[in-house]
């Protein structure tokens, strides 16, 4: 499966399911060493092959999820990142829509719908995967990217952390600053 994946892609990109803050990304390259990798993260549980993006930015979305799967949606932060999608910090905002520039801002609202998609759409979706009991802290990060056509793109979950991210951990950290503090 891993293969057919890999022959299918012009570009492909790798992810171990299990790993933290991105430091199981690369993108792939025919070469002993990538494969060896492969063979190891499939050990470790699991790969994801998908096309490496051109991604201009990277957010994440965070719950409170409450008994019920009762899901309140608390803000959006900036994730500040490498080129291989690995975590260097969390940038937060007064207004989170502020860090955009215009074309990104124009797309992410009225193309994207991002208000809807993760006020409505996605917390139905994570309602019927996680388990009733299942209550906390949650994140969902996700990706602003620019498609070989020059268009943009959004896509909307890469990850769902079901636990207490650092994005969410920078949010309950800003929450006890001055308020103009970024």
């Amino acid at each position: 499966a891993i293969e057919r994946a890999l022959a299918q892609l012009e570009q492909p990109y790798l992810k171990a399911l299990f790993s933290c803050a991105g430091r199981g990304n690369r993108p792939f390259e025919d070469s002993p060493s990538c494969h060896l990798w492969i063979s190891n993260r499939l050990q470790e549980g699991g790969l994801l092959v998908e096309p490496q993006l051109k991604i201009i930015r990277e957010f994440s979305v965070l719950y409170e999820v409450k008994p019920g799967l009762d899901f309140k949606l608390i803000g959006l932060t900036h994730l500040l990142t490498d080129l291989r999608g690995r975590y260097l910090g969390t940038r937060i905002l007064p207004k989170w829509a502020s860090g955009l520039d215009a074309e990104e801002a124009r797309f992410l609202f009225a193309e994207a719908k991002i208000e809807t998609l993760y006020q409505d759409k996605v917390p139905t979706a994570l309602a019927s995967i996680l388990p009733d009991s299942f209550t906390g802290p949650l994140a969902i990060d996700a990706a602003l990217h620019r498609l070989p056509s020059g268009k943009l793109a959004l896509k909307a979950v890469m990850e769902v952390n079901a636990r207490r991210s650092m994005g969410r951990l920078a949010w309950d950290l800003h929450q006890r600053c001055h308020p103009s503090t970024q």
